[in-house]
């Protein structure tokens, strides 16, 4: 996901611009805790801890990557896919877009995603267009 959408990758210049970083394959994928071993107890009290700092988490937005995954597997075939997400650079349509990718990708490592129309480059673009063609 962080390959296909551009907006996942981009950071904020000293300039205070955008600029988006070529993806590199391997990165950003989930940091794995490995709580099998752990009662019941401990594994929900680890998992509250995650969740907490994940909800309070800042991002350095002018490093990458701005979010956090994390997989905490305990056991019988158990998971918690647990992901921070700063919203500033996507909206909610974009959102629930990578929540069905994701779900998608989930079921199916290889299950074709639909083309995207357009990215977000395109889409300021097609704006300051109209906004010119407003203004003439």
């Amino acid at each position: 996901l962080v390959a296909r959408h551009d907006m996942l990758r981009v950071v904020i210049t000293e300039e205070g611009k955008q600029r988006i970083l070529p993806y590199q394959p391997g990165t950003g994928l989930p940091e794995r805790h490995d709580q099998r071993s752990l009662s019941r107890r401990e594994q929900q009290q680890r998992l509250s801890m995650l969740r907490d700092e994940l909800a309070h988490y800042k991002a350095d937005l002018s490093q990458w990557p701005q979010h956090r995954v994390h997989w905490c597997d305990t056991g019988n075939g158990i998971g918690y896919l647990m992901i921070s997400l700063d919203i500033w650079c996507i909206d909610g349509q974009s959102i629930q877009t990578l929540i069905n990718e994701l779900a998608c990708l989930y079921g199916d490592p290889d299950c074709a995603l639909p083309a995207l129309g357009m990215t977000f480059r395109d889409y300021v673009l097609a704006c300051m267009e109209f906004e010119a063609m407003s203004q003439s």
